[in-house]
């Protein structure tokens, strides 16, 4: 599985054709962040979001200690996703502590006048969109990143 990341960092960095040599411990963290960028897209669990997330923000504070200063992208990419597990917790309580919660049948059929939403679908709309909208923002930040990398 390490050799898999080893060589999608080297892929995702231009392969051979680079200039100067990424540091190590920031490839580490190009890794861990990929997968919060394609978790974040794809929907994972909570859990296993979360747990991704921890391991992303490990591998950022052992590539960027208080003495040297990260890329402002790849800063920004990880304030995001972690605001968007914040507010993914903050969705799935509202869900479990409301009872069946809501999904986008329930969300179709209360626009569609079939039923009345239940309390838990004002959270939900007021929070589902901020996830979303965070998750492509941190992917773009994390993209940009990544080019000031290779340069």
């Amino acid at each position: 599985m390490v050799n898999v990341r080893i060589l999608a960092a080297f892929l995702l960095l231009g392969g051979c054709h680079r200039e100067k040599a990424v540091d190590p411990l920031v490839l580490a963290f190009i890794n861990e962040g990929a997968l919060v960028r394609t978790q974040a897209t794809q929907g994972v669990d909570l859990k296993t979001f979360g747990l991704q997330v921890a391991r992303a923000k490990a591998a950022f504070d052992v590539a960027y200690p208080d003495d040297k200063v990260a890329p402002v992208d790849f800063f920004s990419a990880m304030i995001d996703w972690q605001l968007v597990l914040k507010l993914r917790k903050s969705e799935q309580k509202h869900k479990t502590f409301f009872g069946a919660g809501v999904n986008q049948e329930t969300i179709n059929g209360v626009r569609a006048g079939m039923h009345e939403p239940p309390i838990d679908y004002w959270v939900y709309l007021e929070i589902h969109p901020y996830v979303e909208a965070y998750s492509a923002e941190a992917a773009e930040c994390f993209e940009r990143g990544l080019k000031m990398v290779r340069r």
